[in-house]
């Protein structure tokens, strides 16, 4: 786009397309890379499968290009004893035949302390995960918010800031001052990422209560929703999620 000349840039129309979803990358796959592949290498479909799950274990974790349908083709034809027909290639076939995982999820690790929870996001690829983190420190009641956040987000904050000091007794957080000697520092990850809107209420009051509790939240939990100062979690659009 960048060598297109300006003049015909303003009367072209532009489709932006980011990327494609989990979803999208697994009917490719399905449709349309592993019938060529299974071509290619002289399989049938009846031959060599791959279930669903098991795409979608390598979308996510391992990057794979035309050597999972050569690699299987050449281990069966190296057995002594070739396996029976269809060869299933399940999880543990995939990490035999591509190696471990390229990374792996940190949700648990990150989750094991205090003050860290999973919210819920909206991007342009589908739905993504969002981390929230906060500490706190000696000071004079400073709230310091990083990651790339827009005004939506920033209020977001300090409603839900106001909302557990309001709440703290009943909270068991103490007397209501949280604030006092203590500076809070509330933290969003991958700060290259813009992160505006308003469904991380509910996320940050949960933040702020397990920093303040010095309890951890369930790794197995993400959540979305915008707060109110009565504390009701608004219903999240059909238009964003």
């Amino acid at each position: 786009m960048a060598k297109i000349p300006p003049a015909l840039l303003d009367r072209m129309e532009l489709i932006q397309i980011p990327g494609y979803t989990q979803e999208e990358k697994a009917v490719i796959a399905k449709r349309h890379l592993m019938p060529k592949q299974l071509r290619e290498h002289g399989l049938t479909a009846e031959q060599l499968q791959i279930p669903d799950d098991t795409m979608k274990l390598i979308n996510k974790k391992k990057m794979v290009n035309d050597s999972l349908p050569e690699k299987a083709s050449h281990e069966a034809s190296t057995l002594a004893h070739p396996p029976e027909m269809p060869i299933v290639i399940d999880d543990l076939a995939v990490e035999d035949i591509l190696g471990p995982p390229l990374f792996e999820s940190e949700v648990s690790q990150r989750l094991s302390q205090p003050g860290v929870a999973v919210g819920l996001a909206w991007t342009p690829m589908g739905g993504e995960i969002m981390f929230v983190e906060a500490s706190k420190m000696e000071g004079e009641g400073k709230l310091t918010l990083t990651g790339q956040l827009g005004d939506v987000m920033k209020e977001s904050a300090n409603l839900a800031l106001n909302w557990v000091r309001t709440h703290a007794s009943k909270l068991q957080l103490g007397n209501g001052d949280l604030l006092n000697h203590n500076d809070i520092h509330i933290h969003f990850p991958a700060g290259a990422v813009g992160k505006d809107g308003p469904s991380a209420g509910v996320t940050i009051v949960t933040v702020l209560v397990s920093l303040f509790s010095d309890h951890c939240v369930r790794s197995d939990t993400a959540m979305t929703g915008e707060i109110t100062l009565r504390g009701l979690v608004l219903p999240v659009s059909r238009q964003c999620y």
